[in-house]
């Protein structure tokens, strides 16, 4: 059972996930925070959520299985958008020692522009240009290309 007067503080999420929690990632620009709760009634899971939502972060709760013995629901809170990850690291603060990986996104590697060619760091998987404007002229320059094909036949 969740204490009633359990505070909401970066400390509590901190040591919560440290215990309970893990960064898992699928690719570079894709990652969540799972934090077991299990035997927590579904209530007390609520309120994790609520409290979450108080520091500006999205999350939601999944039903892992139900304990056989007692028929306790297992729960897990997630949050799945890389911008809440960030933002719960960030209030948890730095790593524990020991278990720094739970804290460790893996890096964003370079790209080269198809648009003008400079590398740049990209913040979506399927980023190919490095600014709106690069994206802008080549999308242009391709609608001019096929403006001048039609008149030319």
């Amino acid at each position: 059972i969740l204490p009633l007067d359990v505070r909401n503080t970066s400390a509590f999420w901190r040591w919560f996930y440290a215990g309970d929690g893990t960064l898992y990632v699928i690719n570079p620009f894709c990652y969540r925070v799972l934090i077991a709760a299990n035997d927590f009634l579904t209530q007390d899971v609520d309120r994790l959520i609520a409290m979450l939502k108080d520091h500006g972060i999205k999350s939601t709760r999944y039903l892992e299985r139900y304990t056989e013995k007692t028929g306790n629901p297992q729960w897990t809170i997630a949050i799945n958008k890389r911008k809440d990850v960030d933002r719960f690291l960030k209030l948890i603060g730095p790593p524990v020692r020991s278990i720094e990986y739970k804290w460790e996104r893996p890096p964003v590697p370079p790209k080269d522009c198809l648009g003008c060619g400079k590398t740049y760091i990209p913040t979506r998987g399927d980023n190919d240009y490095c600014t709106v404007k690069c994206l802008r002229k080549q999308i242009d320059a391709r609608h001019y290309a096929k403006i001048k094909s039609k008149r030319h036949t």
